[in-house]
């Protein structure tokens, strides 16, 4: 098949070149910068077939889409610090129309399936008695911003199916994803970064759902092969604690623990890692919004086994995700010295 990929250089996006072209796919890319390409898949490069232009224009489907067989949708605008001052009609214009949009002109052009990148951010929260999963209604607090962007979107995937839209629009719901060539860098990425720079001395006592990017891929790559249209595929990962994650990065690069706080004071230190960074003039570790949206899942709980069973896939060890993360950092200088705060 060929595949058309969106969202190319970012973190899912990377992977799902590595696991397209592992599968036997020929891979097209649409990326703003074909340059960043080479920063985080050198060694495919040469082996894509890339289109330059913005998701958010209308023609640029008519450029992308001929002779493509399938479509992942990874491209997002996505802060999951957003505020209610966030750019509202950037964010619908990336998360909402352009995928409308490229519904629209798959049907022009034939295209039998596109594979939308949604998240578990949609789904109602869960308890430990009762997680959350495919069938769960959809979260309806949009105070987060890009929560109700991803929740606009999967109505409009909803509503397609449900008037016998021709293209098959399988959904991947990821959890938090963490993983290797996260060069953006995505919380995650930050977070790490901050984690080795000994930027953050406290870890609130909280958790979430972690998922490697490379299994989102698979599952994403599994959906496109035979995925039913309309239907949620869970990718959440495992819940786990955030200091245990911390602590991991620790063990693995050698360096001492940061304490851990409870979750009441996560909001305080945010506000103090805030206050300091515009006191330097630097980019915050975190920001209260950050946390804010971390402690919503701290309580919340989701259940992957129905796409894990049916897509045929299982969640790696978060070891190996941290492991293969410091390989990476190590192989491409990713993580100089900083000022630590």
């Amino acid at each position: 098949m060929i595949v058309l990929v969106t969202g190319a250089t970012g973190l899912l996006g990377t992977a799902l070149i590595e696991e397209l072209t592992r599968s036997g796919h020929t891979v097209r890319v649409l990326v703003r910068d074909p340059s960043k390409l080479m920063a985080t898949v050198p060694h495919l490069y040469s082996n894509l077939d890339i289109v330059t232009g913005n998701i958010t224009s209308p023609d640029i489907w008519n450029r992308a889409l001929p002779g493509v067989d399938g479509v992942i949708h990874a491209a997002a605008f996505f802060r999951e610090y957003y505020e209610q001052d966030a750019d509202t009609t950037v964010l619908h214009d990336t998360n909402v129309t352009a995928l409308t949009t490229l519904i629209s002109a798959a049907e022009q052009h034939a295209v039998p399936v596109i594979v939308h990148t949604s998240s578990t951010t949609v789904l109602a929260p869960g308890t430990l008695a009762h997680p959350a999963g495919r069938n769960s209604p959809q979260n309806s607090d949009r105070r987060n911003l890009y929560r109700a962007s991803k929740v606009d979107a999967e109505t409009a995937v909803q509503n397609y199916v449900r008037d016998g839209g021709t293209v098959r629009i399988p959904m991947i719901l990821p959890g938090w994803m963490w993983g290797p060539a996260d060069t953006g860098p995505t919380a995650a990425g930050r977070l790490y970064r901050s984690i080795v720079r000994q930027q953050i001395a406290a870890i609130p006592r909280a958790g979430n759902h972690i998922v490697d990017s490379r299994d989102v891929a698979l599952g994403a790559v599994r959906a496109l092969e035979r995925g039913t249209s309309g239907e949620r595929y869970v990718l959440a990962g495992r819940w786990t604690p955030l200091p245990d994650v911390a602590a991991l990065i620790a063990d693995t690069e050698q360096i001492p623990h940061p304490r851990t706080i409870p979750s009441s004071m996560a909001m305080l230190f945010a506000g103090l890692v805030e206050w300091l960074a515009r006191t330097r003039r630097t980019t915050p570790a975190t920001t209260r919004a950050a946390v804010r949206v971390l402690l919503d899942g701290h309580h919340n709980r989701i259940d992957s086994t129905d796409a894990l069973k049916e897509l045929g896939i299982t969640f790696r060890p978060l070891e190996d995700t941290i492991s293969d993360i410091a390989h990476w950092h190590h192989k491409t200088a990713h993580n100089p010295p900083d000022n630590h705060i």
